[in-house]
């Protein structure tokens, strides 16, 4: 009876251990097809109820079609994601994930660092929850501060780079707008 109990309790372990360590290794793997725009290989790693959700209970993500059309807007913002620290514990993996794109370096924004729980569903990534980390409203007043000043150039110079939805198409006219925006700004520097 004794060694059915520890052998019993060898194969939980065993099970729970490996279960964690696949887990991030989705969670890894998921963070390389993101910064690598793969579409394809992401739909592989998240359930079909797939949503990544704020702290407050905001939608980010709606569903999968909405993830694919955020990844194309992400592709053309030269969108990365940094990972920072990854941790495991039961059926969640939380990490540390620094974000980044080109809107951040044309306007000259903070980088946001958030902490992300990843929950699983049969193997898969069922869910991100989102949370802001220490300093994250005075992060978002600068960037903001920042937009704002993007925002009053495009309006003053008649420039439109607005569309109905996040997909491709608005993030090929937002970079051409923070183009404009980065090219009158380094000519303003260099007459000065």
């Amino acid at each position: 009876m004794h060694t059915l109990f520890n052998t019993l309790f060898f194969v939980l372990i065993i099970t729970f251990y490996s279960v964690n360590i696949n887990n991030k290794t989705i969670v890894e793997s998921y963070i390389e097809a993101r910064n690598n725009y793969d579409i394809s290989k992401i739909v592989t790693l998240v359930d079909s109820a797939y949503q990544e959700i704020y702290y407050d209970g905001t939608l980010e993500i709606k569903d999968i079609a909405h993830l694919k059309q955020t990844i194309l807007f992400g592709k053309e913002i030269d969108s990365k994601i940094k990972l920072v620290s990854l941790t495991s514990k039961n059926n969640t993996v939380t990490t540390l994930e620094e974000n980044s794109n080109y809107i951040d370096s044309a306007l000259g924004r903070k980088l946001r660092t958030f902490k992300i729980s990843y929950t699983f569903k049969n193997g898969k990534i069922l869910k991100q929850k989102i949370e802001p980390i220490k300093g994250h409203k005075a992060i978002v007043k600068f960037n903001d501060a920042c937009w704002d000043t993007f925002l009053k150039f495009c309006k003053k110079h008649d420039i439109n780079y607005q569309s109905d939805t996040m997909d491709s198409d608005l993030g090929r006219s937002l970079k051409k707008a923070l183009g404009r925006y980065v090219d009158a700004k380094n000519t303003i520097q260099s007459n000065e």
